[in-house]
């Protein structure tokens, strides 16, 4: 049997404008597994779905393993009957980069069907997930197919984050699901009609981007934490001007500011996705938060 792991995503700052040459801070979820277990030589071929997970996915698996073969040149199924298994913990829509996980399974599973593939698994997954986003700009495929946070500015330009110090991230559970797509093209319609809004936002996600990494990296004290406080909620300001948060996400963020947080920013594509938010201390166990890094 051929078993692939990957993991979720999140991202500290730069979605969006990343689209457009920002940079962006990305970090792998190791709370938030994907695995694809492959067993060949079955008399017929089947795939399982675990129950927490959406059945439809069978399908959209196959459809990828079929496209990944288009792309590397390969027999369709390569002539083998196969039975296939899908399971963890990484729930789809949330902003945790579900379909980046699962095109970077595909990927793995289809590049090992050949000795010497023409593309990489990034390179591979990365043409993968347009069909989920349509421009995709590669920081998921990099988040989930990493060990480390990630500096990324395209598929082919990244590189570990070094941090000087560990803050206290808390991931909060979502308010629905979210459709990457749609949030992508609200942003496109948004800046085609406001281009030099457009510019300023990009601009202020570049800024917050920059403060998170000076911070990030210098001693920990209450200077660099108040300056990653700042660069989340300017970031956060980012997806306000683009028309991304409903009104009760709003509620949400301004609950977890009220128990004591110094930042809270959605993660992800925006909408009903989860929230990232920063603590000096643990927050209250009420809040029934997860813990990040």
């Amino acid at each position: 049997m051929q078993v692939y792991s990957s993991c979720g995503k999140w991202i500290l700052l730069g979605e969006h404008a990343v689209l457009r040459g920002c940079p962006a801070l990305v970090f792998p979820t190791k709370q938030y597994p994907l695995t694809l277990s492959v067993q060949s030589n079955h008399y017929e071929h089947s795939i399982l779905i675990e129950p927490n997970l959406d059945p439809s996915l069978s399908s959209v698996t196959l459809e990828l393993y079929y496209e990944s073969q288009r792309l590397l040149g390969l027999p369709e199924m390569n002539g083998i009957e196969q039975a296939i298994s899908l399971s963890g913990k990484l729930p789809p829509g949330q902003g945790l980069g579900f379909s980046a996980a699962l095109c970077v399974l595909v990927a793995q599973w289809a590049c090992d069907q050949v000795s010497n593939p023409s593309l990489s698994v990034l390179e591979l997954a990365h043409r993968l997930e347009h069909r989920f986003h349509g421009q995709s700009s590669g920081i998921d495929i990099v988040g989930v197919a990493s060990q480390m946070p990630q500096y990324f500015e395209s598929i082919q330009m990244h590189h570990d984050l070094e941090m000087s110090w560990r803050p206290q991230w808390y991931l909060s559970e979502p308010k629905g699901r979210t459709c990457t797509i749609d949030c992508v093209q609200k942003v496109s319609d948004w800046r085609h009609a406001s281009p030099l809004d457009g510019q300023q936002v990009d601009d202020m996600m570049r800024e917050a981007v920059d403060q998170a990494m000076k911070a990030l990296q210098g001693h920990a004290s209450q200077d660099t934490f108040d300056q990653l406080a700042q660069a989340m909620r300017l970031g956060q300001r980012c997806f306000e001007r683009w028309g991304l948060v409903p009104r009760e996400v709003e509620s949400s963020i301004q609950s977890l500011y009220d128990a004591g947080a110094a930042a809270v920013k959605l993660t992800g594509a925006g909408g009903a996705c989860c929230q990232i938010s920063l603590w000096q201390t643990a927050p209250p166990v009420s809040l029934a938060l997860t813990p990040l890094c």
